[in-house]
């Protein structure tokens, strides 16, 4: 069913009802023109897609135009920005009090949550924000809400294994010959990650201290993935070097999940 609006989000389909529509030669949103498809109006609705660029700043123009042959209405009318992007958040191992930055975008007059609890917003633009974490955040999730939504990201504060750097007890030695890359813009968490140019049968591996804590107090391991083109990899866990645990990768991110069920339910790490 349809529910009415009092604002609209740039990129995304409206329905737009009224009388006398036939006729439509022009429709602007904050006098920026979205284009619509004959097809999809009649006398009495429009179904448009507002144009992803159409200004939403405070000081922008609120108006909805519409041009007929028949004649202009002009309407207040509110454009949102589009729904808030949260990329990645670091260091997902920081302490209750310490502060952390958010990457992503359309970050418009936030409200930041760790769990249900406020943070408190330390500096802000439309693709960066540090926040101070409050009290209880750990193992908590991080949302942004703004006036289009709300956006939850999927790793709780504190349970990284690698957040730039490899949290004690893991790492991986240098003779594994891998190399990191600081690029923001490319990494899928946080700033930095790990590569390593590997040939068949070859692989990278650390030094994982024996862990039991980890198998009661969370659900399972992810990490993400790419590779130069199309590959296969196979994950190593607690020894088992089985064919157990393969999976795909590609240019593109992936994330890999498995749960401890997935793993055998283990005793530990």
């Amino acid at each position: 069913p349809l529910q009415n609006v009092e604002f609209a989000i740039g990129g995304e389909v409206y329905i737009i009802e009224g009388k006398g529509f036939s006729s439509l030669k022009h429709i602007y949103f904050n006098d920026v023109e979205s284009y619509f498809n004959p097809n999809m109006v009649t006398d009495t609705h429009i179904i448009i897609t507002i144009d992803s660029k159409t200004p939403y700043k405070a000081d922008q123009i609120k108006k909805l135009r519409l041009e007929t042959g028949f004649g202009t209405l002009v309407k207040d009318f509110t454009i949102a920005p589009p729904r808030p992007v949260f990329n990645s958040f670091q260091p997902i191992n920081a302490a209750d009090g310490e502060e952390v930055t958010i990457y992503g975008n359309f970050l418009v007059n936030p409200i930041v949550k760790v769990g249900d609890k406020d943070a408190s917003i330390i500096s802000l633009d439309e693709q960066k924000m540090v926040v101070k974490l409050p009290v209880g955040s750990q193992d908590q999730k991080i949302s942004v809400t703004t006036l289009s939504g709300t956006k939850v990201y999927g790793t709780a504060v504190g349970t990284a294994i690698f957040d730039d750097k490899f949290h004690a007890p893991w790492n991986w030695e240098d003779w594994n010959n891998h190399f990191y890359v600081t690029d923001q813009a490319t990494a899928a968490q946080g700033l930095i990650y790990v590569g390593k140019k590997m040939s068949g049968w070859d692989n990278i591996q650390g030094n994982w201290n024996f862990d039991e804590n980890a198998t009661k107090k969370y659900t399972g391991i992810k990490f993400n993935v790419k590779s130069d083109g199309n590959g296969k990899l196979k994950f190593i866990f607690n020894g088992d070097w089985g064919e157990k645990f393969l999976f795909t990768t590609s240019k593109d991110w992936k994330e890999v999940r498995y749960t401890w069920k997935d793993l055998g339910n283990p005793a530990a790490l």
